[in-house]
C-alpha cells in the first residue's frame, strides 16, 4: 500500500509539474560580437570567441547523424531522456575499476547538463540533470533534442582569438 500511495505522489507530482523554458532549444544561444567604438561612437572593430552558423537536422547528410548516434548514444530513438541498461551498465564498470571511468548519459541528459544544470561533479546535479532531461523528452520531439545537441556540443576545435592594438 505504501508503495502504491508513493508511486502515485510521483506520478502525479510528475504529471502536475509546469514545463521549463525550453526556448533556448529553438534559439541558439550563440555568442554576440563584442564591439569597439572610437571616442565619437563610431564602429572602430568587432571581435567575437563564437563566430558558428546553427544548423538543421535536415540539413546534415544522414550518414553523420547515424555515425554520431552510433558513436554516442545509439538508443537515442528508443528511450524517454534516460537509460537504464546505460545506467545500470556505468556502474558495474565504475564499481569494477574501483573509480569513475564510464558515464551513462543520454544525449538528452547531456542538453540539459550543458543549457540547465551545468557540469559539477555531484550527485545533486546528476539528479537534477535526469530531471531536466525527463520534462525535455516531455516537451521537444527527438530531432528537436538532437539538432540542439549538434549545435551546441563542443567538438575539440579551438578558434584563436586576435586583438589588434593601434595606436592612434
Amino acid at each position: 500500500v505504501a508503495f502504491i500511495s508513493f508511486t502515485g505522489g510521483v506520478l502525479f507530482f510528475v504529471c502536475t509539474q509546469p514545463g521549463i523554458d525550453l526556448s533556448v532549444l529553438t534559439c541558439h544561444a550563440i555568442g554576440k560580437p563584442s564591439i569597439l567604438l572610437d571616442d565619437e561612437g563610431n564602429e572602430w572593430g568587432r571581435f567575437q570567441l563564437e563566430q558558428r552558423e546553427p544548423i538543421s537536422l535536415e540539413k546534415l547528410p544522414s550518414h553523420v547523424i547515424e555515425a554520431f548516434l552510433s558513436a554516442e548514444d545509439w538508443q537515442f530513438f528508443r528511450h524517454h531522456g534516460l537509460s537504464i541498461k546505460g545506467i545500470c551498465r556505468s556502474i558495474l564498470v565504475n564499481l569494477y575499476h574501483g573509480c569513475i571511468v564510464q558515464g551513462a548519459s543520454t544525449i538528452t541528459q547531456q542538453v540539459a547538463k550543458l543549457l540547465f544544470v551545468g557540469s559539477e561533479q555531484t550527485f545533486k546535479r546528476k539528479l537534477k540533470e535526469q530531471w531536466y532531461a525527463f520534462l525535455i523528452e516531455r516537451q521537444c520531439t527527438k530531432e528537436q533534442i538532437l539538432e540542439t545537441y549538434l549545435n551546441q556540443v563542443y567538438f575539440g576545435c579551438q578558434q584563436a582569438l586576435i586583438v589588434l592594438v593601434i595606436n592612434k
